[in-house]
């Protein structure tokens, strides 16, 4: 929600539309939402990581493996596949061609995995052990571990033609050439980028292998830069966009009347607060963990931070997460308790307080609005908290515990619609040499990762939930939802990770917005 705040990116999209005497009319049409303005730097499959280049990435390139509308991993390029512990066998289609008539077989599947593991800008490529051709359509994936619910398709590597990847004229950064619904028809760096569909494409008369966040619904998509988010209702009210972020106020202004409705869809990152087990004085000090989240107000947070459209979490991620338990809702979560809080000071050994810890967070007026509240309420209990907000890129430097930066730091993390997963990357201890996110190196933490992960059984989930509880060293703050104004006509279509995907709205009979 709050990455909403710097500059955004526009998507614009233009949708053929037929009329009912049947003549066919061709009508433009605009759709807006935003991603992140890093988006529009680069397209290379291989150098370009982001929300935005995800949300691009459904319109240009297309992978192996995706999840249909329920989450299920399923195969796409892959026409099958089967897994054998840390074996992947998977047989692509023999007639898949990019946008430049170049045939994809074994050669470019290979050449695509192994420059994706070499870049190591997914993190998820560190599971891939190796991809080998093992036919002329056929690839033999080994893998670091068994593959896990959608490691596979959440990994995300983008299959291109090595010829055209490797041309003297080949320009990925702005032009790519790849086997998805639409080409790049006009770039310009930090400005806008334009998609329009792709006159012949693979799946051309067995569209039905084609997952639903593939689909090209429209035909041209353009990403432009706004700054504002006053433009963005600017935008709405006079029809030069058809859909974009907009936050409370705006949404109000919006269901007072007129013809933009509201969209509320629950935000793709699962807001947390972790705690430093590495080092300083959390370390080896579980009363005094434990004392810091009982004297955090977490409905207060919420309500600021969301402006009374989210509320207080109850775990790590939120409720539209397969595998998430509502029982977790009645159940104690350090419930904000001041006298608890200073009972637990005395065992940490700080009957008086006396304590000074540091925060970390980003330049990010929501980051620093969660720290502040933090900070009274630490005060509460003698505990002086010193706020540190760093631009994005040194944030994500020194967010791990072992850049001994900070006691506490704001986290979020996309979950990528499974609650197993929102947790994977606070509390997987092989994410560093000295253990995970927050400097925990707990082997039992690992297996009850592990369990949940493959077997995703409540039973399973709940341990996994439960423990993470008791060693109190993340914490899941609070669940916000991104809200979109959207025209007349439009239904939005969101991947399982929360992200809107443009090129896959539908649109009813009686559309009638088009772009000015």
């Amino acid at each position: 929600m709050k990455r909403w705040l710097g500059i955004i990116l526009v998507v614009v999209m233009a949708l053929a539309m037929f009329a009912s005497a049947g003549a066919t009319e061709t009508s433009a049409m605009q759709t807006k939402i935003t991603v992140p303005v890093t988006a529009l730097e680069s397209l290379d499959p291989f150098n370009t990581t982001g929300a935005g280049m995800v949300v691009m990435g459904y319109s240009i390139y297309e992978t192996l493996f995706t999840v249909n509308e329920q989450g299920e991993e399923i195969g796409y390029l892959a026409k099958s596949y089967t897994i054998d512990d840390r074996t992947v066998d998977v047989e692509i289609y023999d007639n898949i061609y990019d946008s430049a008539g170049n045939h994809i077989t074994a050669d470019d599947v290979v050449f695509s995995y192994n420059t994706w593991i070499a870049s190591g800008k997914q993190r998820n490529s560190r599971y891939f052990e190796s991809v080998t051709k093992t036919g002329d359509y056929s690839v033999r994936i080994v893998m670091t571990v068994a593959p896990y619910v959608t490691l596979l398709s959440g990994s995300r590597c983008y299959i291109v033609s090595q010829a055209a990847y490797e041309a003297p004229d080949a320009d990925f950064v702005a032009h790519p050439i790849a086997t998805g619904h639409y080409y790049v028809k006009d770039f310009v760096a930090g400005s806008k980028v334009v998609f329009e569909k792709v006159d012949k494409h693979w799946t051309d008369g067995n569209e039905g292998i084609v997952p639903y966040l593939f689909q090209a619904n429209v035909d041209q998509v353009q990403f432009d830069v706004i700054i504002e988010s006053q433009q963005v209702q600017t935008a709405l009210e006079t029809g030069a966009i058809q859909a974009g972020p907009i936050n409370a106020t705006i949404a109000e202004a919006f269901q007072k009347g007129g013809d933009i409705s509201v969209v509320k869809n629950p935000g793709n990152y699962a807001h947390t607060i972790m705690l430093n087990c590495y080092d300083g004085p959390f370390k080896d000090n579980l009363a005094l963990r434990k004392a810091v989240l009982y004297a955090i107000d977490t409905e207060s947070i919420a309500l600021a931070v969301t402006k009374g459209t989210g509320h207080r979490s109850y775990t790590i991620g939120n409720e539209a997460l397969t595998g998430y338990q509502t029982k977790w809702e009645s159940e104690e979560y350090y419930d904000y308790n001041v006298e608890k809080a200073k009972e637990l000071m005395k065992e940490a050994g700080y009957p008086n307080g006396g304590l000074t810890l540091r925060w970390l967070g980003k330049t990010d007026e929501f980051v620093t609005l969660t720290a502040q509240i933090i900070q009274a309420n630490l005060a509460e209990i003698g505990i002086d908290l010193e706020i540190s907000a760093l631009d994005n890129t040194s944030y994500m430097n020194n967010r791990p515990a072992g850049s001994k930066t900070w006691d506490l730091v704001w986290g979020d993390s996309v979950p990528k619609g499974n609650f197993a997963l929102s947790f994977q990357s606070y509390i997987d201890i092989t994410l560093y040499e000295y253990g995970n996110m927050e400097g925990l190196n707990d082997p039992q933490l690992q297996v009850l990762l592990m369990d949940a992960l493959y077997g995703q059984t409540p039973e399973a989930i709940d341990a996994m939930h439960q423990y993470v509880k008791d060693l109190a060293f993340v914490y899941g703050s609070y669940v916000d939802f991104n809200m979109y104004g959207v025209a007349p006509g439009i239904t939005m279509t969101f991947a399982n990770d929360g992200e809107p995907i443009p090129n896959a709205f539908l649109f009813s009979d009686d559309y009638s917005v088009f772009a000015k």
